[in-house]
């Protein structure tokens, strides 16, 4: 069965999909969600940080690059936002948050390792071919788990955590 991937998806440098990557724009406002309720509880250096996220996480998923300075910029902002979160977290909260971030971290670990044996390591036996519905399913899976952890769960926990 023939996928709907293009032939020239490996050699664009593109690490997804352009319409596997663009799914992303269904958690972004969750970013700018989280950015107005920091405002609102006047946390505005967070509420800065968490508003230029949501601008280079736009232009980052829009069309993701393996490397790009966006992608360098948006992955220093999350490092800078989760090294800030700890100053502003309420200290009954800490110890929720500290496992939030660190199974997290976890998940994208994991989901790092096997995006890479899927989609770019062919030496192994987990490798899917190019333009397969295998690989198209490596990439959907890749970015749906992202997506709800990265997106979702830690900016809930964090808005949970914080305000």
């Amino acid at each position: 069965m023939k996928s709907i991937f293009c032939s020239t998806f490996p050699k664009s440098g593109l690490r997804h999909p352009q319409h596997i990557s663009k799914l992303a724009f269904y958690t972004i406002p969750l970013i700018l969600l989280a950015s107005l309720v920091a405002y609102n509880s006047k946390l505005n250096i967070i509420a800065i940080l968490l508003f230029c996220l949501f601008i280079t996480s736009i232009i980052h998923w829009y069309k993701h690059y393996n490397n790009s300075i966006i992608r360098y910029i948006d992955t220093f902002l999350v490092i800078i936002l989760l090294i800030a979160s700890f100053y502003y977290v309420k200290e009954n909260r800490l110890i929720i948050w500290i496992g939030t971030v660190v199974n997290i971290r976890i998940i994208f670990i994991i989901n790092k390792i096997c995006y890479h044996y899927q989609c770019v390591d062919n030496s192994t036996s987990f490798y899917t071919l190019p333009n397969s519905k295998k690989r198209e399913n490596a990439h959907y899976w890749s970015v749906y788990i992202h997506l709800f952890f990265n997106h979702i769960c830690l900016l809930g926990m964090g808005v949970y955590c914080i305000v």
